[in-house]
């Protein structure tokens, strides 16, 4: 029996079909080992997620609709009865990089259903604006406890369940194993913090990855990882990084012209942005445009925060660094201003075609970084610290085309921008340096699609 409650469904009992019902599992003792200690951990973890969920209800009212989801208490109501295949990525970056494989499965599989979840409100709001398209239904991860992973499973009743890069879900994997629905990784990457814990713990994590139909790494390097990592090779391929496939288009000069209007910039006011940046690292970006101004006095430095809710906090620290600044968010113009703060979702792709240099954010601190290629896509030359660890292959490809920089500290950083604000032709060497990065190493969604189709139980279509 399914209760219906605001769009969701709690499950008191449910009668299962043979596919989806408890079927005996093949662990060996080790993962059984395994699953007790994980489980154990959990269920001691969970007094604190409920009331963390709760605290965060009480600042946020949007969260009271999703909460039940979170904690298991829920299951989405589903749109379509056809064959599911079940993607889940965990905040806006992965939701972004997984977008080509999803239309590419929509084209390939017209009468399947997709049903797309993600862990962040964030990535939920940016999957739904940019997926809903190729997507049936929207949902978000429950905690990986084995009983709301289960009830998940009973109403989703996928046919395939597709996790993103590094966002691995143990008892999600252990529940689908023996009821026969493969689990696969694609764009699967293991940063350097990560590779040092889990190579430590290879004896305990090895087969939770094993339990794995596929895992799609994004590089040569990773593949060599999780080798050593003990996944079985017959069940790791490297075949290249998504986010090769999920090119944006440039923004069109007519476009960029209005938006330059609509901020009320001048044609020939220089700008240059720093994308998802994070604490620790704004101060220096912020002390560094201030130092910027003395050669370049009407530049204006565009800062997207990864968290916009953090915008008050820069306003402050503006004020107190004596840097006039106005918000995106509260529709204030940047024309009398020296620091516009990009604080809304979904336009930083579009702002990056105003600017003549991007900062990639993350970089400065040890976060790992963010995407650099939407930069890339306008054809705007990159600058970033020393800790883009996340994204270590592009970083490669992007230094050794000439594309980009790596900077240690504000110094380096203030160097390299004020030389790239004085060179005229080097955003036409970038465009063109970007077309070929795209098209040399575009391609990975076509190789994983194959695999994927191979996968798919014949009866399910």
């Amino acid at each position: 029996m399914m209760v219906n409650t605001g769009g969701c469904t709690i499950f008191s009992s449910s009668k299962a079909d043979e596919r989806f019902r408890v079927v005996k599992s093949d662990q060996s003792v080790r993962e059984r080992l395994l699953w007790w200690a994980y489980n154990g951990m959990l269920t001691l973890a969970w007094p604190w997620l409920v009331l963390d969920n709760l605290l965060r209800c009480a600042t946020n009212r949007r969260r009271w609709a999703t909460a039940w989801q979170r904690l298991g208490w829920q299951t989405p109501l589903l749109t379509s009865e056809s064959p599911r295949i079940w993607v889940h990525a965990l905040s806006v970056g992965e939701t972004h990089s997984v977008a080509p494989l999803l239309q590419a499965l929509r084209e390939s599989l017209p009468q399947w259903g997709i049903v797309f979840s993600t862990a962040t409100e964030t990535g939920q709001e940016a999957a739904r604006r940019v997926l809903s398209q190729w997507v049936d239904d929207f949902c978000y991860m429950p905690h990986d406890f084995s009983w709301s992973v289960t009830a998940m499973i009973r109403r989703v009743r996928p046919h395939m369940v597709v996790l993103v890069e590094t966002d691995v879900w143990p008892n999600l994997v252990w529940t689908c194993h023996p009821k026969g629905i493969p689990c696969v990784l694609v764009n699967a990457r293991v940063s350097n913090r990560s590779f040092v814990r889990l190579k430590a713990l290879r004896a305990f994590v090895e087969p939770v990855w094993n339990r794995f139909a596929m895992i799609f790494a994004q590089s040569k390097l990773d593949h060599e990882r999780f080798l050593v990592l003990g996944i079985m090779p017959e069940r790791l391929i490297d075949v290249g990084n998504l986010k090769f496939d999920s090119r944006p288009k440039p923004l069109p000069t007519t476009d960029r012209e209005r938006l330059r209007r609509d901020l009320g910039l001048s044609a020939d006011r220089p700008v240059w942005i720093a994308g998802s940046t994070h604490e620790g690292e704004e101060i220096l970006l912020l002390e560094t445009h201030r130092r910027l101004l003395q050669t370049h006095p009407n530049c204006l430095l565009i800062v997207a925060p990864r968290q916009i809710q953090r915008a008050a906090v820069l306003v402050r620290i503006c004020d107190r660094l004596g840097l006039t600044v106005a918000c995106r968010s509260l529709g204030e113009k940047a024309a009398d201003r020296q620091v516009f703060l990009l604080d809304t979702l979904g336009e930083l792709a579009s702002f990056y075609a105003l600017a003549k240099v991007g900062f990639i954010g993350g970089s400065l601190t040890p976060v790992g970084g963010h995407n650099p290629l939407e930069a890339l896509a306008q054809g705007v030359p990159m600058v970033w610290g020393p800790h883009l660890s996340n994204f270590r292959q592009i970083e490669e490809f992007l230094l050794a085309s000439g594309c980009a920089r790596r900077v240690d500290d504000g110094q380096q950083l203030l160097e390299v921008v004020r030389r790239w604000l004085d060179d005229a032709g080097l955003q036409a060497k970038v465009a063109e340096a970007a077309g070929v990065l795209f098209d040399q190493h575009a391609g990975s969604v076509r190789r994983i699609l194959t695999r994927l189709l191979e996968l798919l139980p014949e009866s399910a279509g």
